[in-house]
This record gives structure tokens, sequence and C-alpha cells, in this order.
């Protein structure tokens, strides 16, 4: 454990708006694998309507089914964000399905954050488990890769907190998911073939968007690194419900633009603000296909 820990902030998203049992249970398993580092970590959770709160000890931010049932895990990132205290010199955010077994992988993070680097990878590779917790497959990290499109660009990452600073936190707009890859894109600065051909198949509005982010992280020297670790993601749901692919359709066929349809409540979160009932009801639905209680 580091000696510096109290310069050291993890946040932790816990949002089940389906009340999926699985995904409380993800929480209790991997809670105990942080060990000491448990005192870095802030969880924060959105409640809807009347539900009770999942997490002790949780910072609870409350919402509604009508207005706040988005993708909120980078908007609710950006709320830790703003609440470090000044002395916290490295800010973390962390899925609490993803289990990691090397015990220096935080030492290792912040020494590589001291040398320079804006932000770290937490792994080199993740194990992916069934339910029954025998390993299904292997997935690379994609900073590991070096490679655009290869792996997975997210999940566990300690950054420079002066550099999320810098570049106002994490791009929250993508209301259905996918935004650990929009930080991965303005790290390694990729305006590729791959880069582009992840680009078309979003609406024109996130476009311009995903753009915008990349450039504007460009301008703080970002770079990126890993640590040689390898994670665990426990088990929540058949990996083919999360409609990483069918997904972004949702958003073209109701003509999504972030400028008019979302923005930051006084919370920090997001929430609609525009009148397109097919829309919202889209994102509901996509919620309820993720399916994390099913085989």
């Amino acid at each position: 454990m580091p000696r510096n820990l109290d310069q050291v902030r993890l946040a932790v998203v816990h949002f089940n708006p389906c009340r999926s049992r699985r995904i409380r249970e993800t929480f209790s398993e991997w809670l105990p694998s942080l060990g000491g580092i448990a005192k870095a970590v802030r969880v924060y959770e959105l409640v809807l309507d009347n539900d009770r709160p999942e997490i002790d000890g949780s910072t609870v931010i409350y919402g509604n089914r009508r207005d706040h049932w988005l993708w909120q895990k980078e908007a609710l990132i950006n709320v830790a964000l703003r609440e470090c205290p000044p002395d916290i010199r490295y800010f973390g955010w962390l899925d609490h399905d993803m289990v990691t077994v090397n015990p220096r992988w935080l030492v290792d993070a912040m020494a590589m954050i001291d040398r320079g680097t804006k932000a770290v990878q937490l792994f080199r590779t993740i194990k992916y488990l069934e339910a029954d917790r025998r390993w299904k497959n292997d997935i690379p990290g994609r900073v590991s890769t070096g490679e655009e499109m290869r792996g997975n660009p997210g999940g566990l990452w300690l950054a420079d907190r002066a550099f999320m600073d810098a570049i106002g936190g994490l791009q929250s707009c993508h209301i259905v998911g996918g935004g650990d890859q929009w930080f991965y894109f303005g790290l390694a600065r990729y305006f590729g073939e791959k880069y582009l051909s992840r680009r078309a198949i979003m609406c024109e509005s996130l476009q311009r968007e995903l753009d915008a982010y990349v450039e504007r992280m460009g301008r703080h020297s970002p770079s990126a690194g890993f640590v040689d670790a390898t994670t665990y993601h426990l088990w929540h749901g058949n990996m083919g419900h999360r409609q990483y692919e069918s997904r972004e359709k949702i958003l073209q066929r109701n003509a999504f633009d972030p400028a008019q349809d979302v923005r930051i409540n006084a919370d920090g979160i997001l929430e609609w603000s525009s009148d397109k009932p097919d829309l919202h009801q889209e994102v509901r639905d996509y919620f309820h296909r993720r399916r994390d209680d099913d085989e």
C-alpha cells in the first residue's frame, strides 16, 4: 500500500436503475479485494425515485426515472473529480466488477504518473469469468496493445489529477455508454482509419463532440501507460446483451443532439432537456435489455 494514500482518490460509480441483484453482488465481491486501498475509495451512487441506496457509506445523489435514466457513469466521475480536496494528486475511477490481483497496481501506477505519464490503465489483461466463475476468455487492455480499436479501453484508470482538471474531466454526453473509448482516443490522439470507422457509426452531433474532446485533450500533452497486472471481470449478464453496436442506432434513429437533448443539472448528473419521448423510452429499454442477472 502506498505511503501517500492520502493523496489518492478512487471514484466508483454505482447506478442500478433496473435494480439488478448481480450488480449489487459484484460490489460486495469486489470491495474486499482492495484491502487497505479501500480507504481511498469514494462511491457515488445515483438513486432514482423512491429506491433505497444499495451501497453503505456511498455519496448519494437522488434523481428520478423520468429525467435521469441515462448512462451516468462519466457524469458521476466528473462529480467525484470536482469534489476532490486540493491535496489530491492522483485521481482514479474503478469499475466494481473488475478485481485486480497484482498487489502493487496502485503503487506502480502512481510511480508512472510521477514520471510524467498523464493516465495509466490499471491492467494488461482482463480475464472474463462465467456465472459459475469459470474462465471464459481474455481481452487485453487497449493501452497494452498500442492499437486504435483492439482491447478494452476502460474499466480501471488512474490519472494525474491536474491533467484531469485541465481537460475538464471525462466527456459525459454519450448517453448509452462508451465514454471510456473517447478518453482513450484523446490520450492516444488517434485520427486513423479505425478511429474514423468508429466515428462513422455515431450520429453527427456526437462525431463533433468526440472530435472536439480529442482535440482538447491534445492541447495538454496526453500520454498513457499501463500496469502489468491481470484483472478478473466478475460476471453480470451475457456480454451479448451489452449492445455495443446497436446502442449507437438508438441515437441515430432519434437524431440525438447533446447540445439540445441533455444538460448537466445542479447535482452534476445528466437529465433530459428536450421533448423526445421515443428517445427517452429507447434509452430506458436499452438498460432493460442488458439483463445483468440473466445468462
